[in-house]
């Protein structure tokens, strides 16, 4: 079976029969499965910790596509992480029934779950329960799945009749409709990256016009904690460090809704405080005085 598959090669030596990995192993598949295997690597290769097979495994297949076949613009575009070192893969109809709109370049409409007090009565909506309304959206031309680490959620951003950028939560789709009507990838290339260039979740640019920006001081012992500074460079790829002075640091991070931070924050709870972004500062301090509320703390 596995030479028929082109994976072993077999020679016949004087009676024995001698195989080895044949020099092609991809010889069999056309083009087109080529890209279709591409895809499936882009999503399996963080289920399986550490990463580094996966991801060498995706880069072979490139550069095989690219010359060896001379297949080119084989850039796997259909997935975005962020500060993922691996993550489950939950098979669900609605993230295959994506896939495959966006590998045909087909448009979508979605029908989504919305809370209440998030929708409008003139949205259009086709049914409701105790907490959330189904609402079917307009044509939608999907173009990348984001996976959010920190929270463990899949995000479908796509874009409507007007290039508006909409994300959506994969949790709360309930079914997908492909529809006749295509699109091509390549016309909304610069506007994702304008929209998500500094979104740290989930969160577009829309009509906000430019970035938040966010500056925190990170106070530690430089001596025993200056991983920590690192670890946030590392963490926020866009972030600037001043030092101060030994144990004292300013970063200052454009991001597209502060809001998106606070989860990050709160992990380097002792470390860091918020300077600059007001409402970020209060909404932080609101969170911590519901935390101990909670737990008796205060009254």
């Amino acid at each position: 079976m596995c030479t028929s598959f082109g994976v072993l090669s077999c020679e016949t030596v004087k009676r024995r029969k001698i195989y080895s990995i044949a020099p092609d192993i991809l010889k069999t598949l056309d083009n087109n499965e080529l890209a279709e295997l591409l895809v499936a690597v882009g999503l399996f290769k963080n289920i399986v910790f550490p990463v580094v097979a996966g991801y060498f495994c995706e880069q072979t297949l490139k550069d095989y596509m690219n010359f060896e076949r001379s297949i080119s613009g084989n850039d796997n575009h259909y997935f975005n992480y962020r500060n993922v070192h691996f993550h489950p893969v939950i098979e669900e109809q609605v993230l295959w029934e994506i896939l495959k709109a966006m590998h045909t370049g087909h448009k979508i409409k979605i029908l989504y779950h919305l809370t209440k007090r998030n929708q409008d009565e003139s949205s259009g909506i086709s049914k409701a329960s105790s907490n959330y309304i189904c609402h079917c959206s307009k044509p939608l031309a999907p173009y990348k799945i984001r996976y959010d680490v920190r929270h463990g959620r899949f995000y479908l951003v796509s874009f409507g009749k007007s290039k508006n950028c909409i994300v959506s939560r994969l949790d709360r789709i309930e079914s997908i409709e492909i529809l006749e009507e295509t699109f091509q990838r390549q016309d909304y290339d610069e506007l994702y990256d304008k929209e998500m260039c500094c979104s740290w979740s989930g969160m577009p640019l829309k009509s906000r016009g430019e970035p938040e920006k966010v500056k925190l001081e990170v106070v530690i012992n430089e001596e025993t904690e200056g991983y920590i500074i690192e670890k946030i460079l590392n963490e926020s790829p866009n972030g600037m460090v001043d030092k101060i002075e030994d144990g004292r640091y300013h970063v200052t991070i454009e991001v597209n809704d502060s809001g998106e931070l606070i989860p990050w924050i709160r992990g380097y709870a002792g470390y860091v405080r918020v300077l600059e972004s007001k409402e970020l500062a209060e909404r932080i301090l609101n969170d911590w005085k519901e935390m101990l509320l909670s737990y008796g703390v205060v009254q």
